[in-house]
């Protein structure tokens, strides 16, 4: 049953329990790719738009009940434009302190790269955080972000694919490149053959971390994990030298989701091909 409390006062799309948002002025538009809830059960939610004439990454904060919250931001809402090409936030999670970290797809006039900020409660660029609180980097090339975690000491593991390689970086708390990870220079990447799919990650209890994506098998695309350990390097113990693949699918299945169960095992969801119709697909592994 739909949650008839949830509104917003002025909305004109006629149902209680629904909230539509013009983020950007007409005629613009807008997106959400990813959403968090604070501890105060207000919604952040990040996205791409276009105002009609440029590309941005936007962030908007909900009340609990729907309005957009005035003390975050312009309106309950900030955005990023970035004059060098497309931009979007695709992933958010918030910190200790409240702080909202997102991740997505930046610009450098070299080409694209791994766009990463951070804002504070009341939606500006936290300064201590990169370069006024953001941080665009292509030491993965030109691979965007798709996800990130945080980690208990603050850094931030930042996952994304391009062109069959997957790449993960680590972030000090500060935005620099963490040196510990991935062999002294703070990022690693696994070449794996893939048609492009954009990676979900998980960190286990004992910092391992997975990724869930799909890689190709020949002519059929294969819903697939890898494990890497805490340091960045590949985890040979697990599956087969680091990678599982499934073999459900008569022509197609991809993993879209990860996630760490209590007891440590991994479960990755996503659709698969069986007989040309798409179906539900849920994977349990041992740890």
């Amino acid at each position: 049953m739909i949650d008839t409390t949830f509104d917003q006062p002025g909305d004109t799309n006629g149902a209680s329990g629904t909230v539509v948002n013009a983020i950007l002025p007409a005629p613009g538009y807008s997106g959400i790719l990813d959403l968090a809830i604070d501890s105060a059960s207000r919604i952040v939610a990040v996205g791409a738009g276009n105002d009609g004439s440029s590309n941005h990454a936007v962030v908007a904060r909900y009340l609990s009940y729907g309005t957009l919250d005035p003390a975050f931001g312009t309106d309950g809402k900030v955005d990023f434009a970035d004059a060098d090409g497309t931009v979007n936030f695709a992933a958010v999670a918030l910190d200790a302190a409240g702080r909202s970290v997102v991740v997505g797809k930046g610009a450098l006039p070299s080409g694209e790269a791994l766009l990463a900020a951070r804002y504070s409660a009341d939606g500006t660029l936290d300064p201590t955080f990169g370069v006024g609180g953001i941080v665009e980097s292509n030491v993965l090339g030109d691979i965007p972000a798709n996800d990130l975690a945080i980690l208990s000491d603050g850094s931030i593991l930042v996952a994304g694919m391009r062109n069959g390689t997957a790449g993960v970086l680590r972030l000090l708390s500060n935005g620099t490149l963490d040196a510990t990870f991935g062999g002294g220079d703070g990022w690693v990447t696994v070449s794996v053959q893939t048609n492009g799919e954009k990676p979900r990650m998980a960190i286990q209890s004992d910092g391992k971390i997975v990724l869930g994506m799909a890689v190709l098998d020949g002519a059929v695309r294969r819903g697939a994990a890898i494990r890497l350990l805490a340091d960045g390097t590949l985890d040979t113990t697990f599956a087969s030298s680091g990678l599982y693949r499934t073999t459900v699918g008569t022509t197609s299945a991809r993993i879209t989701d990860v996630a760490v169960t209590a007891d440590g095992k991994i479960v990755l969801v996503g659709p698969a091909d069986s007989n040309g119709d798409n179906d539900f697909l849920v994977i349990r592994l041992w740890q």
